[in-house]
């Protein structure tokens, strides 16, 4: 099933997925589930390990680029 392209011009916003395991992509990239990212940590190495895991959530949303 090919992605669908939705614009919303109303100024009170819009929210785009009803359940975890619906797909969503931004700016072209390929739609996937809601990522899963812990926010809790006990070490400064487990903090740098889970903001990796965040940076790279955000670019597979395709709503950053990493390492640009």
């Amino acid at each position: 099933m090919a992605a669908k392209y939705v614009t919303n011009v109303a100024s009170d916003g819009s929210i785009y997925g009803f359940n975890a395991t619906d797909k969503i992509g931004f700016f072209g990239v390929t739609p996937i589930v809601r990522p899963a990212v812990s926010a809790s940590s006990s070490s400064s190495a487990t903090t740098i390990t889970q903001l990796n895991l965040l940076i790279t959530a955000l670019g597979n949303l395709g709503l950053i680029t990493p390492g640009a």
